[in-house]
């Protein structure tokens, strides 16, 4: 009897649907798998075996051909080992006629029937949601936060074998998951244990950092060593704005691929990488499984590069792409996988290589050749991803003893300003500068534009940038002052890479 059971395994970040098909012949009595299974899969036959018997099933008493289709797709995970169980019953004739139609199975046996928490099971559950003569789907009880993130009405939860099997003999009814909780955010941080109160001074980049993550532009502080610029960066996970329910599930499933056993929690992420990491890391990379690195770890949140000149060449370069697309792509020899990476890049550098060029107490002990191929290890093209371009000083007395914008304060400014940026994305309004200006404000802009031969993809992010800065200023339009406060955070650059100084 050829009995057909539907599971799931994983491609990249997303779940592929496996048809499982299970002949018995008249042969030597052996489970034989086929499909491009994996060394995990090709063990599972033992389990599986081992497991039958331990229930009383004298399994196979003949040669058990099983069938992973497509079978051209390479197939790796424990999660089928159910599904491969009941295909031999079927095959066996030792289930009832039609008890596999319409049912999808997860899950790893353990040698007493136990079903085994399945990693990376939302993304598996998601694929077989979609196949439309799937009215069940089965997983382990162990996987019930999965189930319910999901959201589908298919999902059953099972403990062990026994549990599967009454169900497909007598269609009792099993368990189905709790509804989904939202995540929950960290409660506000105490003023006095505030990493941003505890900032003084650097009024333009607190500023400059509420305009990053209000518009979810790229950021880059330069100054000399034990200003804040890595306070400053660090204390942004205190102004995200909560994590919503998509960037959550995407986040649950990205950590699942890690295999990490981590869960995220409701905030959204700040990720920090040491200067010393690898392409991989910060990528995406792999051998036998291609896995997310901390660029899509921090999707829906931060992604804090210290240090920035020192980071390899490769790994600098390799950023260019995920901060335009929003996406990883990692290829390897036969396979090739994107991860979401959607993130705010905020970067820190000192302006030479002492540190000392910027009005330092102490004077730049390095030469103007030194200078110009520090700052060249950040090239042209990674440096134009930035929107905003802050060169932060030491603050004066007078500035380090103000505290005019807290924590507070900040964050409910930013969560405003993302709100009104989500509103416009969801209404598919795109942004003109002849609508968003006066005329006057208008012309002035294009004036300014045409004088400084500014690039198409420049003005736009310097209006973009003024329309997070009006967005801040509870302002509809965009005013010329918003303009001006835009282009004095993303204008600031290199005058010239070659004489290696700052503007």
């Amino acid at each position: 009897m050829l009995s057909v059971v539907f599971s799931a395994t994983l491609e990249g970040a997303e779940g592929s649907v496996v048809r499982l098909q299970a002949v018995a012949e008249s042969a030597l009595p052996q489970v034989f798998v086929t499909g491009l299974p994996n060394t995990v899969i090709r063990e599972s036959k033992e389990r599986v075996r081992a497991c039958l018997i331990q229930h009383g099933f004298d399994i196979p008493s003949r040669r058990v051909v099983v069938n992973l289709s497509p079978a051209c797709t390479p197939k790796q995970g424990s999660q089928l080992d159910l599904a491969i169980a009941l295909g031999c019953l079927g095959a066996e004739d030792m289930l009832p006629e039609g008890a596999l139609d319409g049912v999808g199975f997860l899950g790893e046996l353990a040698l007493d029937g136990q079903l085994q928490s399945v990693p990376y099971a939302l993304p598996l559950i998601e694929s077989l949601e979609k196949v439309s003569q799937l009215h069940t789907i089965v997983v382990p009880h162990a996987n019930e936060q999965d189930a319910a993130l999901s959201g589908s009405r298919k999902v059953v939860l099972a403990r062990d074998l026994n549990a599967v099997l009454t169900f497909l003999k007598t269609h009792d009814s099993l368990p189905r998951p709790a509804p989904y909780q939202s995540p929950t955010a960290s409660k506000p941080i105490a003023s006095a244990s505030s990493l941003f109160d505890s900032i003084t001074g650097q009024s333009l980049g607190k500023f400059a950092l509420q305009v990053a993550l209000a518009g979810e532009h790229h950021l880059l502080f330069v100054g000399p060593p034990g200003i804040g610029k890595s306070l400053l960066a660090r204390s942004s996970a205190e102004l995200l704005p909560p994590l919503d329910s998509a960037d959550f599930k995407e986040l649950v499933r990205i950590h699942a691929l890690c295999g990490n056993g981590m869960v995220p929690s409701g905030d959204r992420p700040l990720r920090v990488p040491h200067h010393t990491s690898s392409a991989a890391s910060i990528l995406g990379g792999g051998n036998q499984r291609l896995i997310p690195g901390e660029a899509s770890l921090a999707h829906g949140g931060v992604l804090f590069l210290d240090e920035l000149a020192e980071f390899r060449r490769d790994v600098l370069e390799g950023m260019r792409e995920p901060l335009e697309a929003k996406e990883t792509l990692v290829r390897r020899v036969g396979q090739s996988h994107r991860f979401p990476a959607r993130f705010t890049l905020i970067a820190a550098m000192n302006p030479c290589p002492c540190g000392n060029a910027l009005g330092s107490s102490s004077p730049c002990t390095c030469s103007l050749g030194q200078r110009s191929r520090y700052l060249q290890r950040i090239s042209g093209p990674l440096f134009d991803r930035f929107d905003l371009v802050v060169v932060l000083t030491k603050p004066k007395l007078a500035a380090r003893n103000s505290h005019a914008l807290t924590a507070a304060v900040a964050k409910a400014a930013v969560e405003r300003a993302a709100e009104l940026r989500l509103e416009r994305q969801k209404s598919g309004v795109l942004l003109k500068p002849e609508k968003e200006l006066k005329e006057s404000d208008f012309i002035w802009f294009v004036d300014h534009v045409d004088r400084s031969e500014m690039s198409v993809r420049r003005a736009m992010k310097w209006l973009k940038v003024a329309r997070t800065v009006a967005d801040l200023n509870d302002e509809k339009q965009i005013l010329r002052e918003h303009l001006i406060q835009a282009q004095a955070l993303s204008l600031q650059s290199l005058t010239s890479r070659g004489q290696g100084h700052w503007a």
